[in-house]
C-alpha cells in the first residue's frame, strides 16, 4: 500500500560555493584513486595511463610532478575530448561554463 502525503516546505536556503581546480596526480596517487575509485588493479591502471599518454591525452604518467607547464591548452585537451562517447558532455559542458578556462597554479615540479 502506498501513502501519499502533503509536504511544506518552510524554509529555503541558497549558498555560495567556490571549488579549487585539482592539481594533477602523481603516480602513487594515480593508482589509488584508479583503485578506489574504479576498482582498478595497479597494473590494469598504469596500462590505461600508457596508453592516454601514448594517445597523447595526458601528460607522463609515471611522474611525481603534479604542476601543469604553463603552455598547456585546457580548452584544446577540453575540446579534444567533447566528443568522446563516455565523457564528451562533460568536457563540452566545462567548456561552454568556462570560457577563460587555465590550467591549476599549484602543483609540485619534480624536475
Amino acid at each position: 500500500c502506498k501513502q501519499v502525503g502533503v509536504v511544506k516546505v518552510l524554509h529555503i536556503s541558497q549558498e555560495r560555493k567556490t571549488v579549487r581546480r585539482p592539481v594533477g596526480l602523481n603516480t602513487v596517487q594515480l593508482l589509488k584513486a584508479a583503485s578506489t575509485g574504479m576498482g582498478m588493479s595497479p597494473v590494469v591502471a598504469m596500462k590505461s595511463a600508457e596508453h592516454l599518454y601514448t594517445s597523447g591525452y595526458i601528460s607522463y604518467p609515471r611522474t611525481e610532478s603534479t604542476r601543469y607547464p604553463a603552455t598547456f591548452d585546457v580548452a584544446a585537451a577540453l575540446r579534444e575530448q567533447s566528443d568522446h562517447p563516455n565523457w564528451g558532455r562533460t568536457a563540452a559542458y566545462i567548456l561552454s561554463h568556462n570560457p577563460n578556462i587555465r590550467p591549476p597554479t599549484q602543483g609540485h615540479d619534480a624536475g
